[in-house]
């Protein structure tokens, strides 16, 4: 069965000024698809541009230069407040937990912004359950992080390195 694209990434690029007044690149030409049940790991070292990559995805910042679409529609022509509905109901952007709320009907990509800052008290698997269970029902996972075996989990691995992206994994567990 074909899975439809929720989530593409053309030509992403993002640069910031550092306070020492030095433009820096966080982004360059990343391109990423996300399908229906997918899941996915960003592995990288701290301040490679993981999270960078997630706003963007999650409609919350703009990229420079490239192209965000959901489901096929480009972002950037998608009015203010449709934009917000999406943000709340349709992508999640998740910063360390998930949330124990009842999941949206028609969510369709959580994305996992540095998951391993879970709480000790919660059980090793408590993630990846959630996961399994967001790819069951269709919903799309994007998981950004810096601990291998926490990556090894997805179905796709990417490493975001420099600003640039590559996939170094398909099909891991």
């Amino acid at each position: 069965m074909l899975k439809n694209t929720v989530l593409e990434a053309r030509g992403i690029w993002k640069g910031y000024r550092k306070s020492s007044g030095i433009f820096h690149w966080a982004l360059k030409k990343v391109d990423l698809e996300l399908k229906e049940g997918e899941f996915i790991s960003i592995l990288g070292a701290p301040a490679e541009g993981k999270s960078t990559l997630l706003k963007i995805l999650g409609f919350l910042e703009i990229p420079d230069k490239g192209e965000v679409y959901f489901q096929g529609r480009l972002v950037g022509e998608i009015g203010g407040k449709e934009l917000e509905y999406m943000r709340n109901q349709r992508i999640w952007l998740v910063n360390y937990s998930l949330p124990a709320q009842t999941l949206p009907p028609n969510l369709a990509a959580v994305l996992l912004d540095k998951p391993a800052r879970l709480p000790k008290s919660i059980p090793d698997n408590y993630l990846l359950s959630h996961i399994r269970h967001f790819n069951d029902c269709g919903i799309a996972v994007v998981m950004a992080t810096r601990d291998p075996v926490e990556a090894s989990c997805a179905t796709s691995i990417y490493k975001l390195s420099k600003g640039k992206i590559a996939k170094i994994n398909g099909n891991a567990k």
